[in-house]
């Protein structure tokens, strides 16, 4: 049986064509190694693929005098791959199904893969997908300037991610989208690929956007009406409270809150407070209760963050006046202190023994 007839009888009739001419083309004419796949087949009759690898001996001058080749069994790497071929094709057509934009990655996270829905949306073609530059077609420049480094990182870490980005759509329009990535690994632990949805979230990052600036218009507006937005009401007393509380508010000087327990001195006290040139700085309310008569001096300036020692101490009024201080004495208000007075006080002339109403502050 000569060449022609063996490779009759044991090559594949679909094959032989093919591995003739690599053979002889590429191969023995050229006189060089090389290899290709084809079926062969077995004493029972069963085809099977095989890697044929052939290689040239040659004399002293070059001239090749004998060729010597090898078969693998590649068999069931071939079916594996054709397993393999078939599960993506299947996972494929599910995904398309799918409404949601799926786009598979590579470990390093190359696109390999865009579902129907992506290409759909963005209305580019699988090549222009799988192109070097489909994120900066597909994603808002903003974005991408924000979250490159954030998606690097992510994939670096090797564990599930996400964040929200605006992805244009085939008419120019940029939609908000919430983008997850998931890795999915072989039995060995290792990436072998990441798949990344993608979630049109656009309607409720407009409606977060609406509610933000009508609870924005809603505060102006109520602020213009009442100018206190923990105290409503619209009362006659009260509207001449708030009038005094917005005249006091932009002095420095000691404001006395009269009251009776559970009226709300409190509120008052932070209203001037929050309407104060000092509204930036701290609030302190002092349990007078706690602290003996004869500390509570020294406390004060303690809150005010100005030793006793320095209490008169050129500057100091400055720094006094940064806060406002709130006082309680067994249960009432004594006092809110914008600053301090440095001109003595007024002797008080009230009888002896009678205690005050109510002070606070």
């Amino acid at each position: 049986m000569n060449a022609t007839d063996l490779g009759r009888a044991v090559v594949h009739p679909d094959d032989l064509p093919s591995a003739r001419a690599k053979y002889w083309k590429e191969i023995v004419r050229a006189g060089r190694p090389g290899e290709f796949e084809v079926r062969l087949r077995r004493h029972d009759g069963e085809y099977r693929w095989f890697m044929v690898r052939v290689e040239p001996l040659r004399d002293e001058r070059g001239n090749v005098v004998e060729w010597y080749g090898t078969n693998t069994d590649i068999d069931d790497l071939k079916r594996a791959e054709a397993k393999l071929r078939q599960d993506e094709e299947e996972l494929r057509r599910i995904t398309d199904a799918i409404p949601q934009a799926i786009i598979a990655l590579s470990p390093e996270g190359n696109v390999v893969h865009a579902n129907r829905a992506v290409l759909e949306y963005s209305g580019l073609r699988m090549d222009e997908v799988l192109g070097p530059d489909s994120r900066t077609r597909i994603f808002h420049p903003e974005d991408r300037a924000r979250l490159d480094d954030e998606r690097r990182e992510g994939l670096a870490r090797g564990v599930p991610f996400e964040y929200e980005q605006r992805a244009r759509r085939h008419d120019g329009h940029y939609r908000w989208f919430l983008i997850r990535y998931n890795p999915l690994r072989d039995e060995q632990g290792r990436i072998v690929r990441w798949y990344a949805t993608g979630t049109d979230i656009d309607d409720r990052k407009q409606a977060e956007e609406r509610m933000r600036n009508e609870n924005l218009a809603l505060r102006e507006d109520f602020d213009r009406s009442s100018m206190f937005e923990e105290i409503v009401g619209s009362s006659a007393p009260l509207k001449r409270v708030l009038a005094q509380v917005a005249k006091v508010a932009k002095t420095d000087s000691t404001v006395l809150i009269l009251g009776e327990t559970g009226t709300g001195k409190e509120l008052i006290a932070r209203a001037i407070h929050k309407r104060s040139n000092r509204s930036s700085r701290a609030f302190i309310r002092v349990n007078c209760a706690a602290i003996p008569p004869s500390l509570i001096a020294s406390e004060l300036q303690a809150s005010l963050g100005e030793p006793p020692s320095q209490r008169r101490a050129p500057g100091n009024a400055r720094a006094r006046a940064a806060k406002s201080t709130r006082l309680h004495r067994h249960g009432a208000s004594v006092a809110l202190l914008q600053g301090e007075r440095s001109e003595p006080r007024a002797p008080d002339h009230r009888t002896p023994g009678r205690p005050p109403e109510s002070t606070g502050g």
